[in-house]
């Protein structure tokens, strides 16, 4: 008996298209997810490292300012951002104030009459030397000047200095040195040899304007906060007269002034700064994410001279 087999036709292994499409539609979608995730967490990531940047900015600026208005001997001056005074309580776009220069005294290697415009001031070895926009004062009633002339008191701004030797530096004064005495002097001897003074440093912060931008349809002010150890010396256009402690940014078309008093007896100078991180900003990432508003009021502790003006 011959038997019959039935042949079924022959099919090669594999996916038919509608398999294939399938697949193809389901790896698109999980892989535009994943994606969207990988994304996502890249621009967070950046977000945060600016954020984090940002205040590790205005913490270092902060601390550095801190330390400076602090050390000051004066209550500080309100200028604007060529560091000429400005009237009033402000705000301001920066202050100047004093500092000591050294804890240790200078001294006047020879007698100092009221009508001489310059004199001679010796630094002990490893003192700052004298420099322009510096101020000369003299105080205390154990000074010997005090013993011998009728002078209770000097504060005299320095216009010019010339060294001498290591030690040594002529100083001048744009007036007779008498006038800056007190009780103002005319004649006679306001100085003797070997009275001890002391010099203040004048410096300055001053938040300085780079640029205007426009970014995501908001005018930004890019600003620098700057200290110039300096303030005689303080110019805008060379990085060599002063350091920058934090990146300042103002929304609007306006300078940043940071700086004003709300108090009458001016112990407290209230700062408001807007510190950015703009290397991260530069990524158009959302920029209001990378800013810090810092707003504090800052005493300074010192009462060695009362000044109305630098």
């Amino acid at each position: 008996m011959r038997k019959r087999f039935k042949q079924t036709p022959f099919r090669a292994p594999g996916f038919t298209l509608v398999e294939m499409l399938v697949a193809m539609g389901v790896s698109s979608v999980v892989g535009l997810v994943l994606f969207a995730v990988l994304q996502a967490a890249s621009v967070l990531l950046a977000k945060n490292t600016g954020i984090n940047m940002t205040h590790g900015n205005a913490r270092l600026g902060n601390e550095k300012l801190l330390a400076l208005v602090h050390s000051a001997v004066a209550s500080p001056v309100l200028v604007d951002s060529s560091l000429n005074p400005v009237s009033g309580d402000g705000p301001a776009a920066g202050i100047t104030f004093l500092h000591l220069a050294s804890s240790l005294t200078y001294t006047n290697v020879n007698n100092v009459g009221a009508s001489a415009t310059s004199m001679i001031l010796r630094r002990a070895a490893g003192m700052p030397a004298p420099q322009p926009g510096d101020v000369l004062i003299m105080v205390g009633t154990d000074n010997v000047s005090f013993a011998i002339t009728n002078i209770i008191g000097l504060q005299a701004n320095i216009a010019a200095v010339t060294a001498i030797n290591s030690t040594d530096y002529t100083i001048s004064f744009t007036n007779a040195i008498g006038t800056y005495c007190s009780p103002p002097a005319t004649s006679g001897v306001v100085l003797i040899a070997a009275a001890r003074l002391f010099l203040l440093n004048k410096t300055a912060c001053v938040a300085a304007q780079k640029a205007s931008v426009v970014e995501n349809g908001i005018t930004l002010i890019r600003s620098e906060l700057r200290f110039a150890n300096n303030a005689a010396t303080y110019n805008a256009s060379n990085r060599a007269t002063y350091q920058v402690l934090a990146e300042l940014v103002q929304t609007g078309g306006a300078q940043p002034l940071p700086f004003r008093y709300t108090t009458t007896d001016r112990r407290w100078v209230d700062v408001d700064l807007r510190v950015e991180s703009p290397n991260y900003n530069q990524r158009k990432l959302g920029t209001t994410n990378t800013f810090f508003d810092l707003k504090e009021s800052i005493a300074y502790r010192s009462a060695v001279i009362v000044q109305t003006t630098q």
